[in-house]
Protein backbone atom coordinates (compact mmCIF):
# COMPACT_ATOMS: atom_id res chain seq x y z
CA UNK A 1 0.00 0.00 0.00
CA UNK A 2 2.74 2.56 1.12
CA UNK A 3 4.80 1.78 -2.19
CA UNK A 4 1.57 2.42 -4.55
CA UNK A 5 0.70 5.67 -2.51
CA UNK A 6 4.59 6.72 -3.18
CA UNK A 7 4.70 5.95 -7.18
CA UNK A 8 1.70 7.75 -7.34
CA UNK A 9 3.21 10.66 -5.40
CA UNK A 10 6.11 10.54 -7.79
CA UNK A 11 3.85 10.20 -11.26
CA UNK A 12 1.82 13.31 -9.77
CA UNK A 13 -1.61 11.09 -9.54
CA UNK A 14 -3.44 11.56 -5.87
CA UNK A 15 -4.81 8.33 -4.59
CA UNK A 16 -8.43 8.16 -4.96
CA UNK A 17 -10.46 8.39 -1.44
CA UNK A 18 -13.32 5.88 -1.06
CA UNK A 19 -16.41 7.51 0.25
CA UNK A 20 -16.27 5.70 4.02
CA UNK A 21 -12.36 7.35 4.26
CA UNK A 22 -13.50 11.00 3.25
CA UNK A 23 -16.17 9.95 6.07
CA UNK A 24 -14.03 9.29 9.08
CA UNK A 25 -11.72 12.30 8.11
CA UNK A 26 -14.25 14.97 8.13
CA UNK A 27 -16.01 12.84 11.82
CA UNK A 28 -12.85 13.12 12.88
CA UNK A 29 -11.71 16.85 12.00
CA UNK A 30 -15.08 17.89 13.55
CA UNK A 31 -15.16 15.59 16.61
CA UNK A 32 -11.80 14.67 17.44
CA UNK A 33 -9.80 11.20 15.99
CA UNK A 34 -10.53 9.61 19.55
CA UNK A 35 -13.62 9.04 19.39
CA UNK A 36 -12.99 6.50 16.20
CA UNK A 37 -12.27 3.17 17.31
CA UNK A 38 -11.24 0.91 13.98
CA UNK A 39 -13.33 -2.31 14.60
CA UNK A 40 -11.43 -5.77 12.38
CA UNK A 41 -14.09 -5.87 9.94
CA UNK A 42 -12.95 -3.75 7.40
CA UNK A 43 -15.19 -1.16 6.63
CA UNK A 44 -16.20 -0.67 10.20
CA UNK A 45 -15.76 1.45 13.26
CA UNK A 46 -17.14 2.52 16.87
CA UNK A 47 -17.94 6.19 17.32
CA UNK A 48 -17.90 7.60 21.12
CA UNK A 49 -19.51 10.51 21.23
CA UNK A 50 -18.53 12.86 24.04
CA UNK A 51 -21.89 15.20 23.60
CA UNK A 52 -25.26 14.92 21.98
CA UNK A 53 -24.18 17.29 19.19
CA UNK A 54 -21.61 14.54 18.05
CA UNK A 55 -23.81 12.50 17.12
CA UNK A 56 -25.67 14.83 15.03
CA UNK A 57 -22.93 15.97 13.53
CA UNK A 58 -22.09 12.09 12.18
CA UNK A 59 -25.65 11.56 11.06
CA UNK A 60 -25.61 14.76 9.29
CA UNK A 61 -21.82 13.47 7.58
CA UNK A 62 -23.29 9.79 6.98
CA UNK A 63 -25.97 11.48 4.82
CA UNK A 64 -23.86 13.29 2.95
CA UNK A 65 -21.15 10.06 2.70
CA UNK A 66 -24.06 7.59 2.68
CA UNK A 67 -22.59 6.08 5.52
CA UNK A 68 -25.04 2.95 7.48
CA UNK A 69 -25.80 3.85 11.46
CA UNK A 70 -26.04 1.11 13.83
CA UNK A 71 -26.17 0.79 17.46
CA UNK A 72 -23.18 -0.53 18.92
CA UNK A 73 -23.73 -3.50 21.28
CA UNK A 74 -21.65 -6.80 21.27
CA UNK A 75 -24.26 -8.75 20.20
CA UNK A 76 -25.25 -6.43 17.38
CA UNK A 77 -21.20 -6.09 16.40
CA UNK A 78 -21.47 -9.95 16.22
CA UNK A 79 -24.98 -10.43 14.15
CA UNK A 80 -23.71 -7.86 11.13
CA UNK A 81 -20.44 -9.92 10.84
CA UNK A 82 -22.36 -12.85 10.55
CA UNK A 83 -25.31 -11.36 7.99
CA UNK A 84 -21.72 -9.56 6.14
CA UNK A 85 -22.99 -5.87 6.78
CA UNK A 86 -21.41 -3.62 3.98
CA UNK A 87 -18.19 -1.51 3.89
CA UNK A 88 -18.97 2.15 5.59
CA UNK A 89 -20.88 0.81 8.81
CA UNK A 90 -20.28 3.80 12.06
CA UNK A 91 -21.50 1.55 15.12
CA UNK A 92 -22.65 4.96 17.66
CA UNK A 93 -21.54 4.05 21.22
CA UNK A 94 -23.70 6.12 23.93
CA UNK A 95 -21.34 5.23 26.72
CA UNK A 96 -20.23 8.86 27.86
CA UNK A 97 -23.76 10.25 26.61
CA UNK A 98 -24.88 8.60 30.62
CA UNK A 99 -26.96 11.80 32.49
CA UNK A 100 -29.38 10.75 35.21
CA UNK A 101 -31.31 13.61 36.84
CA UNK A 102 -34.52 14.24 38.59
CA UNK A 103 -36.84 16.64 36.81
CA UNK A 104 -39.24 17.47 39.68
CA UNK A 105 -41.03 16.89 42.97
CA UNK A 106 -42.87 13.75 41.42
CA UNK A 107 -39.64 12.02 40.73
CA UNK A 108 -39.20 11.97 37.02
CA UNK A 109 -36.06 11.23 35.51
CA UNK A 110 -34.26 13.02 32.76
CA UNK A 111 -32.07 9.57 31.20
CA UNK A 112 -29.45 9.77 28.03
CA UNK A 113 -29.32 6.36 26.21
CA UNK A 114 -25.56 5.60 28.01
CA UNK A 115 -26.71 5.53 31.28
CA UNK A 116 -26.81 2.48 32.82
CA UNK A 117 -29.60 0.36 34.77
CA UNK A 118 -27.21 0.82 37.49
CA UNK A 119 -27.16 4.14 37.65
CA UNK A 120 -31.35 4.31 37.05
CA UNK A 121 -31.51 1.89 40.50
CA UNK A 122 -29.26 4.22 42.30
CA UNK A 123 -31.85 7.19 41.48
CA UNK A 124 -34.63 5.24 42.71
CA UNK A 125 -35.66 2.98 39.87
CA UNK A 126 -35.32 -0.29 41.88
CA UNK A 127 -37.37 -2.43 39.40
CA UNK A 128 -34.45 -2.50 37.38
CA UNK A 129 -32.26 -4.17 40.35
CA UNK A 130 -33.31 -7.89 38.72
CA UNK A 131 -32.04 -6.98 35.01
CA UNK A 132 -27.74 -6.08 34.81
CA UNK A 133 -26.85 -3.23 36.15
CA UNK A 134 -24.35 -2.63 33.03
CA UNK A 135 -26.88 -2.91 30.52
CA UNK A 136 -27.81 0.52 29.18
CA UNK A 137 -30.75 2.12 29.06
CA UNK A 138 -31.10 2.52 25.48
CA UNK A 139 -30.14 -1.38 24.94
CA UNK A 140 -33.48 -2.11 27.70
CA UNK A 141 -35.94 0.73 25.84
CA UNK A 142 -34.96 -0.42 22.26
CA UNK A 143 -34.42 -3.92 22.63
CA UNK A 144 -37.72 -6.40 21.60
CA UNK A 145 -37.00 -8.76 24.12
CA UNK A 146 -37.47 -6.08 26.85
CA UNK A 147 -41.02 -4.09 24.76
CA UNK A 148 -42.84 -7.13 23.10
CA UNK A 149 -45.84 -8.12 24.56
CA UNK A 150 -45.82 -5.48 27.31
CA UNK A 151 -48.06 -3.01 28.15
CA UNK A 152 -47.26 0.72 27.12
CA UNK A 153 -47.28 1.94 29.85
CA UNK A 154 -45.19 0.12 31.82
CA UNK A 155 -42.68 1.02 30.33
CA UNK A 156 -42.68 4.51 32.28
CA UNK A 157 -41.58 6.50 29.42
CA UNK A 158 -44.03 9.76 29.06
CA UNK A 159 -41.30 11.67 26.14
CA UNK A 160 -38.48 11.30 23.74
CA UNK A 161 -36.48 13.14 21.59
CA UNK A 162 -35.01 10.87 18.54
CA UNK A 163 -32.83 11.87 16.53
CA UNK A 164 -34.21 11.23 12.37
CA UNK A 165 -32.59 9.80 9.40
CA UNK A 166 -33.19 13.23 8.04
CA UNK A 167 -31.07 15.06 11.01
CA UNK A 168 -34.60 16.34 12.04
CA UNK A 169 -34.74 16.16 15.13
CA UNK A 170 -38.30 15.09 16.63
CA UNK A 171 -40.16 15.90 19.76
CA UNK A 172 -42.20 12.87 21.06
CA UNK A 173 -44.89 12.66 23.67
CA UNK A 174 -48.51 12.97 24.14
CA UNK A 175 -50.34 13.58 21.13
CA UNK A 176 -53.90 14.40 21.02
CA UNK A 177 -56.90 16.78 21.17
CA UNK A 178 -56.24 17.47 24.73
CA UNK A 179 -52.76 17.33 24.45
CA UNK A 180 -50.05 20.76 23.67
CA UNK A 181 -47.31 18.93 22.28
CA UNK A 182 -47.08 19.62 18.09
CA UNK A 183 -45.25 17.88 15.54
CA UNK A 184 -42.42 20.14 15.62
CA UNK A 185 -40.36 18.59 12.09
CA UNK A 186 -41.54 18.33 8.42
CA UNK A 187 -40.67 14.43 8.92
CA UNK A 188 -43.41 13.74 11.81
CA UNK A 189 -46.00 16.09 10.08
CA UNK A 190 -45.58 13.98 7.18
CA UNK A 191 -44.93 10.83 8.69
CA UNK A 192 -47.80 10.91 12.00
CA UNK A 193 -50.73 11.18 9.75
CA UNK A 194 -49.73 8.17 8.02
CA UNK A 195 -49.21 5.70 10.81
CA UNK A 196 -53.01 6.64 11.78
CA UNK A 197 -53.76 6.00 8.10
CA UNK A 198 -51.90 2.32 8.83
CA UNK A 199 -53.43 1.73 12.29
CA UNK A 200 -56.64 1.80 10.24
CA UNK A 201 -55.85 -0.56 7.28
CA UNK A 202 -56.77 -4.40 7.47
CA UNK A 203 -53.85 -6.04 8.50
CA UNK A 204 -53.33 -3.83 11.46
CA UNK A 205 -56.61 -4.18 12.29
CA UNK A 206 -56.04 -7.91 12.32
CA UNK A 207 -53.27 -7.73 14.54
CA UNK A 208 -54.83 -5.41 16.85
CA UNK A 209 -57.33 -8.30 17.63
CA UNK A 210 -54.89 -10.58 19.00
CA UNK A 211 -54.07 -10.73 22.91
CA UNK A 212 -50.85 -9.44 22.30
CA UNK A 213 -49.97 -6.98 19.64
CA UNK A 214 -47.48 -8.64 17.85
CA UNK A 215 -45.26 -6.11 15.48
CA UNK A 216 -42.22 -4.71 16.62
CA UNK A 217 -43.35 -1.31 15.75
CA UNK A 218 -46.19 0.01 18.44
CA UNK A 219 -48.61 0.86 16.29
CA UNK A 220 -51.06 -0.56 19.07
CA UNK A 221 -50.46 3.06 20.54
CA UNK A 222 -52.48 4.45 18.06
CA UNK A 223 -55.70 2.69 19.05
CA UNK A 224 -57.17 5.46 20.93
CA UNK A 225 -56.88 9.27 18.29
CA UNK A 226 -57.58 10.79 22.06
CA UNK A 227 -54.58 9.66 23.65
CA UNK A 228 -52.01 8.55 22.03
CA UNK A 229 -48.14 9.24 23.28
CA UNK A 230 -45.74 9.20 20.53
CA UNK A 231 -42.75 8.72 22.71
CA UNK A 232 -44.04 4.84 22.62
CA UNK A 233 -43.00 4.37 19.45
CA UNK A 234 -39.23 3.74 20.37
CA UNK A 235 -40.07 0.78 22.35
CA UNK A 236 -38.18 -2.10 20.67
CA UNK A 237 -37.27 0.21 17.83
CA UNK A 238 -33.78 -0.98 18.32
CA UNK A 239 -31.91 2.21 16.11
CA UNK A 240 -34.21 1.77 13.27
CA UNK A 241 -36.69 4.28 13.08
CA UNK A 242 -34.04 6.75 14.97
CA UNK A 243 -31.24 7.67 17.39
CA UNK A 244 -32.60 8.17 20.99
CA UNK A 245 -31.31 11.48 22.02
CA UNK A 246 -32.75 11.45 26.11
CA UNK A 247 -35.58 10.38 27.31
CA UNK A 248 -38.19 11.39 30.40
CA UNK A 249 -39.09 8.41 32.58
CA UNK A 250 -41.81 8.23 35.33
CA UNK A 251 -40.75 5.37 37.95
CA UNK A 252 -43.79 5.32 39.40
CA UNK A 253 -45.24 3.91 36.64
CA UNK A 254 -42.74 1.66 35.49
CA UNK A 255 -43.05 -2.40 35.52
CA UNK A 256 -39.61 -4.34 34.53
CA UNK A 257 -40.35 -7.53 33.40
CA UNK A 258 -37.57 -10.37 32.14
CA UNK A 259 -36.26 -10.69 28.91
CA UNK A 260 -38.32 -12.73 26.70
CA UNK A 261 -36.94 -16.24 25.85
CA UNK A 262 -37.98 -16.28 21.92
CA UNK A 263 -40.55 -13.88 19.81
CA UNK A 264 -43.73 -14.61 20.61
CA UNK A 265 -45.14 -17.38 18.29
CA UNK A 266 -46.98 -16.30 14.63
CA UNK A 267 -48.91 -18.54 12.54
CA UNK A 268 -48.08 -17.95 8.89
CA UNK A 269 -50.67 -15.36 7.62
CA UNK A 270 -49.90 -13.27 10.91
CA UNK A 271 -46.21 -13.20 10.53
CA UNK A 272 -47.03 -12.29 7.03
CA UNK A 273 -48.79 -9.05 8.24
CA UNK A 274 -46.49 -8.40 10.48
CA UNK A 275 -43.54 -8.18 7.93
CA UNK A 276 -45.97 -5.94 5.54
CA UNK A 277 -46.19 -3.39 8.92
CA UNK A 278 -42.78 -3.56 9.49
CA UNK A 279 -41.92 -2.76 6.22
CA UNK A 280 -43.94 0.26 5.94
CA UNK A 281 -43.03 1.91 9.31
CA UNK A 282 -39.42 1.52 8.18
CA UNK A 283 -39.51 3.24 5.12
CA UNK A 284 -42.09 6.19 6.59
CA UNK A 285 -38.56 7.10 9.10
CA UNK A 286 -36.20 5.51 7.01
CA UNK A 287 -36.97 5.57 3.57
CA UNK A 288 -32.88 5.36 2.29
CA UNK A 289 -32.06 2.83 4.70
CA UNK A 290 -29.54 5.00 6.85
CA UNK A 291 -30.35 2.59 9.93
CA UNK A 292 -29.11 -1.06 9.65
CA UNK A 293 -31.36 -3.65 10.65
CA UNK A 294 -30.60 -6.56 12.12
CA UNK A 295 -33.53 -7.50 14.09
Amino acid sequence: MAIKSRRAFLTGQVPTLSEWSKFQQRLAQEVGPEQLVQLPSCGQARFVPRQSGDVHGAFALAQHFDIQLALFTAQQVSQAEQFGAREGLLWIDPVHLNRCEVLDEQGRLYVEPGCTLGQLVAAGCEQFAPLPAALRFIEWLADPQYQQGRALTDSGLQMASLLLADCSVARLGPFGVDAQMQLNTPALRRIVPQLFQLVHTERVQRCLELPVWPARYRLDAFVDSKEVNLAYLVLGQGLQLGWLQWAVLDPQSLTVGTPLAAPPAQDEQTHRRVQGIERTVRELFDPGQRFLALL
